[in-house]
């Protein structure tokens, strides 16, 4: 099994877990305030990603999501990601479901005719590189029972990008023009954006 089947067959699991757990009712409580997280929209870009939000007191959280793929190799298809997103979160409203967060992002990527080269670098160009962000977010977590969760969540902010773009002529990386290489991107804009799928090991909250 290559690289990219394993990766495929990791998110699929990983959906398939929590789903699988949908079922269970109020009375499943383990003596935690720890929520486990996978984001959806990862796991169907074969970047499965697994997460932790711990409930420090009833309106304060901290979260940490996790993301990692790494498959194809360096002369077709290709995509090496991972990811790191911590956040703090500040829960509002009478029930505690809408929230406010101050987040980072930062990761590594190499991507060419990927699943994310396709849908955000259409073409024959690839890139490599390094990013890191930091903004604001808000989401809301809709209930699906007393245990599982849907988290959307959007934010906004501030990104810094480095990267090297190329090609690939007769299994040979070649950079396109010497403009391309070393190339740092400043931004205001998204920051992140995710569906994640949450389940609650704790005491109602």
């Amino acid at each position: 099994m290559n690289k990219r089947n394993i990766l495929l067959t990791l998110s699929l699991l990983l959906t398939a877990l929590f789903s699988g757990f949908a079922q269970q009712t109020d009375d499943f409580r383990y003596p935690l305030n720890l929520d486990l997280r996978t984001n959806l929209l990862n796991n169907v870009m074969l970047t499965p990603t697994l997460g932790v939000e711990w409930h420090a007191e009833p309106i304060w959280s901290i979260k940490v999501d996790v993301s990692y793929s790494h498959w194809g190799n360096e002369h077709s298809m290709v995509q090496n990601v991972w990811f790191i997103n911590p956040e703090v979160r500040l829960y509002i409203g009478n029930d505690e479901r809408f929230y406010l967060g101050l987040g980072a992002n930062l990761g590594r990527y190499n991507i060419y005719k990927s699943v994310f080269g396709s849908l955000f670098f259409p073409g024959e160009t690839g890139y490599q590189g390094g990013l890191c962000s930091g903004g604001i977010s808000a989401g809301y977590k809709f209930a699906l029972n007393d245990v599982f969760s849907l988290d959307f969540n959007v934010g906004m902010g501030y990104t810094y990008l480095k990267y090297d773009s190329f090609t690939v002529t007769d299994r040979v990386r070649v950079y396109k023009e010497i403009k391309e290489k070393d190339v740092t991107k400043h931004w205001w804009g998204p920051t992140q954006a995710s569906i994640s799928l949450v389940w609650k090991l704790g005491d109602k909250r």
